[in-house]
């Protein structure tokens, strides 16, 4: 905790009604200030913050922060105007708030467009298996320090006070390393959630275009990514194949681990072989891009804890796959296969790997792609799904504002008519009975795009929803 003037002398801004009163929380939501809480009146994408300054005071905030200052100003309330970033001033208090936990900390941060979450948790799964304790951040899971649970968030990577407020609990629990997915909108200067994060090293995994309604150019894309490099102290490891190698190397100098993609050996649809060293390592886990993402995990793990690569490596056969990653249900004489990708490369990769491994099984693809999120790479969601699939069945990931329609016809610029069977049903649930219904004789059904997610979003509500659970309430239908 901090009181009102302790944060004002801390930040840029002109304090209005100074007050040595504490504060017990920062929030940037009205709807969830309580008694004592500092208000941050962000500047979002679809409302503003300011607009909602006298809701967070009646519900109990005693300190507002900024960027003008509001038109009735009541003597008992603290109000600290700048002209800085109001994100960027929540940022630094959240850390402020709770004494710097993060210099207490070994951080490790993963970004990239794809791979995020499994390089996380490989990563995580490695440093504890070596009895270092190892926190958690991801978009599926969290762990503290106290155990591993399934995130409640559906951001990524949250808002800077929720981080603080966990590195403060890993603190407590007496944590040594914390592993977190660092987003392009974290690492963003618009957005600046990881803000006072020095990464003792960091992992770039496959990097691709995504976000653009958010960051507008591919190079604004990149830049925001080149972030974590910059506020890396040193180890960053990423392939040598990546597009943003050159634009690390000029930021992080001697700071680049480069590494080449292993050799794969051997793959089956529930583990992969590849070659390190003339030794050959199985690993229970499929595919290439996987099997890069546990790669990078590794050799992370072998140079922070000092030990030898191969030690590191013939851990790796004990290593769990992530939730809503590649998962494999067998039903209705169908194998299910349900994953998170949701990008035109992560889909290539996944398709390409599953052809690897199985040339002949007809393809039923199941997926969507977000409403009010970057449509660029709807066509490319289109070209890729048709190079691979027999059926499509386009659907809801997460529409939004958006029409499912819409989205689907953004999705069908890319497809190759001409070679697959096309179906439009905008309820996800009647989309995978339709898959059953439709699939040929031991065909493989990809339901993508949703993984581990418990809820779908719309306009101005969202339902609760899990892949898993939907796949065998239609099982469970259809027997």
């Amino acid at each position: 905790m901090i009181s009102i003037n302790e944060l004002a002398a801390s930040l840029t801004g002109r304090l209005i009604n100074p007050s040595d009163s504490i504060l017990t929380s920062l929030e940037y939501d009205s709807r969830l200030v309580k008694k004592d809480s500092c208000f941050f009146a962000f500047d979002g994408i679809h409302c503003n913050g300011y607009d909602f300054i006298d809701a967070a005071i009646k519900n109990g905030a005693t300190m507002v922060v900024a960027n003008k200052c509001p038109e009735t100003i009541h003597e008992n309330i603290s109000y600290l105007i700048s002209d800085e970033s109001i994100r960027l001033l929540y940022a630094k208090a959240s850390s402020l708030f709770f004494s710097n936990p993060q210099a207490k900390l070994k951080i490790i941060g993963v970004t990239g467009t794809d791979g995020k979450t499994s390089t996380t948790d490989y990563t995580y799964q490695l440093l504890n298996s070596f009895g270092h304790k190892t926190a958690l951040l991801s978009t599926v899971y969290v762990d503290d320090g106290s155990g591993k649970a399934f995130s409640k968030t559906r951001q990524s990577t949250p808002e800077a006070f929720y981080i603080y407020s966990f590195l403060d609990r890993c603190v407590k629990n007496n944590v040594e390393y914390v592993v977190m997915e660092t987003t392009s909108h974290a690492l963003s200067k618009e957005y600046c959630r990881v803000y006072g994060i020095n990464f003792n090293s960091s992992i770039y995994t496959s990097v691709s275009s995504e976000h653009l309604e958010f960051h507008k150019t591919l190079e604004s894309y990149y830049d925001a990514k080149t972030n974590l490099a910059r506020n890396t102290l040193s180890n960053i490891f990423i392939y040598n194949d990546c597009p943003l190698l050159d634009k690390i190397r000029n930021v992080a100098k001697h700071r680049v681990i480069e590494l080449t993609k292993p050799t794969i050996t051997k793959r089956t649809i529930s583990s992969t072989s590849f070659i390190y060293n003339d030794r050959e390592y199985d690993v229970p886990l499929f595919g290439q891009y996987n099997i890069n993402n546990l790669y990078e995990a590794a050799m992370l793990t072998a140079r922070v804890i000092k030990a030898p690569v191969d030690l590191v490596l013939s851990k790796c056969n004990t290593i769990k796959p992530v939730e809503g990653r590649f998962n494999v249900i067998n039903a209705l004489n169908h194998q299910v296969i349900i994953d998170f990708a949701h990008t035109p490369d992560s889909y290539e990769q996944l398709f390409s790997s599953f052809r690897s491994v199985d040339k002949d099984s007809p393809i039923t693809a199941v997926f969507g792609s977000a409403g009010d999120r970057d449509k660029s790479k709807r066509k490319g969601l289109g070209i890729v799904s048709s190079k691979y699939a027999n059926t499509i069945i386009l659907t809801e990931e997460d529409p939004r504002s958006e029409s499912v329609i819409d989205i689907s016809l953004d999705i069908l610029e890319g497809v190759n008519k001409n070679k697959v069977h096309i179906y439009t049903e905008e309820k996800r649930e009647a989309a995978i009975r339709l898959a059953f219904e439709t699939a040929k004789p031991n065909s493989v059904i990809f339901l993508l795009g949703k993984g581990h997610e418990s809820s779908i979003s719309y306009k101005d509500y969202s339902r609760p929803y899990l892949e898993r659970q939907a796949l065998l309430d239609v099982v469970k239908e259809l027997s």
